[in-house]
């Protein structure tokens, strides 16, 4: 049977056609919906994101960790957090940080190769492994550093003998695992103006750190921390000719310290995370007009709250930083780490180190009150 649409069934059809429209009211309301959904799952996804940036910044600090045990097995101790390269008894020398003396086992033999010529190479490339994505370099390509090493004492930089304890003198191996390996008084003239405290000849001889010594004497492998994150960082060796020659050597120029207790009192600045303040600086020396040379005792630093403060572990995750330890193990390691107990961390024989001789604000002595720091209680 045939059907044929007439004038009286158009409106009809019409009207069936209309229903499947959407309102105005209707189309707010999806968009809305939308909109929420969206909002809802953006945090996520930052996470998701945020995770996947921790986990290769992880991942990295494991490389370093590996290739830092492979170098001490093969040549018996950790290298310094400045060290001299090149052919000693010559004018072929350079000072180079711990990261080029790791060039080897990070496959970057040829740039190794280079610095044992003596002579600063001309470019310094980018090196995946040393920056955590969570802190991408501001100048793509630069020699960026996003980790430092431990270096120990915040304040053993730049002071001179002491006499009355000689643990006291100069730089105590006991307070990190790396320390200065250079003495400019060894090096070619034109180093002369990198002079520091330490390059006195009467100076206490170049000490380094073993697994050794933080197995069987110290603190063990696996309560002394090796590598952290540092938004503090700069480059991964001296950049400029003129930090290269005439800059003193600084704890805080490639590696990340601690101070006692009190002094984080007065400035809480110095705790993990306290300082994320990008770095204004584009020089090693201006990094050190940054740091006063002796711990302060009754007043607030000078340094202004918009500065970073080098040398402090702190990182863009949220709540701590990554780190390892010796052991290789990585570990993140939360902002409200209590200043003794990362001391602790951080020191390669707490018992030795100057954190045994400090006095807190109650008076007592840190020894007689806090214990060894068990795994996994920071």
């Amino acid at each position: 049977m045939r059907h044929s649409l007439n004038r009286h069934s158009l409106p009809l059809l019409a009207n069936h056609r209309r229903r499947w429209a959407f309102t105005l009211v209707e189309l707010l309301v999806v968009i809305a919906i939308i909109g929420t959904l969206v909002g809802l799952l953006l945090p996520a996804v930052q996470s998701a994101r945020e995770a996947a940036r921790s986990n290769t910044c992880k991942n990295n600090l494991k490389q370093l960790a590996l290739a830092m045990q492979t170098r001490e097995t093969s040549l018996k101790k950790y290298p310094g957090y400045i060290n001299m390269v090149g052919i000693k008894g010559t004018n072929n020398l350079a000072r180079a940080s711990w990261v080029v003396s790791m060039f080897p086992y990070i496959e970057q033999v040829q740039l190794f190769e280079q610095f044992n010529t003596g002579i600063l190479p001309d470019v310094l490339p980018q090196i995946e492994v040393l920056v955590c994505p969570s802190n991408p370099p501001a100048i793509e390509g630069a020699p960026n550093l996003s980790y430092m090493a431990n270096s120990g004492f915040r304040y053993a930089w730049d002071r001179g003998e002491n006499t009355n304890n000689k643990r006291l003198s100069w730089e105590n191996p006991a307070d990190g695992v790396f320390t200065d390996q250079t003495r400019v008084n060894a090096m070619p003239s034109f180093f002369s103006g990198s002079a520091d405290r330490r390059d006195n000849p009467t100076s206490a001889p170049v000490q380094s750190m073993t697994t050794a010594y933080i197995q069987s004497k110290g603190d063990g492998t696996t309560k002394t921390l090796m590598f952290s994150e540092s938004l503090a960082a700069l480059y991964y060796t001296y950049a400029s000719a003129d930090d290269y020659q005439n800059t003193p050597d600084a704890n805080f120029h490639f590696g990340f310290t601690w101070v006692q207790a009190a002094t984080v009192g007065f400035d809480n600045k110095l705790r993990v995370n306290g300082s994320k303040a990008i770095p204004i600086y584009t020089e090693f020396s201006e990094m050190s007009d940054m740091v006063d040379s002796t711990a302060p005792t009754s007043t607030i630093p000078t340094t202004t709250e918009e500065q970073p403060r080098p040398g402090i572990a702190s990182s863009f995750h949220p709540g701590g930083v990554n780190a390892t330890f010796v052991g290789s193990q990585v570990s993140f390691i939360t902002d409200q780490v209590d200043p003794v107990v990362f001391a602790q961390l951080m020191t390669s024989n707490r018992k030795q180190s100057e954190l045994e001789f400090a006095t807190p604000p109650n008076g007592s002595d840190y020894e007689d009150d806090d214990p060894d720091p068990a795994d996994g209680t920071y």
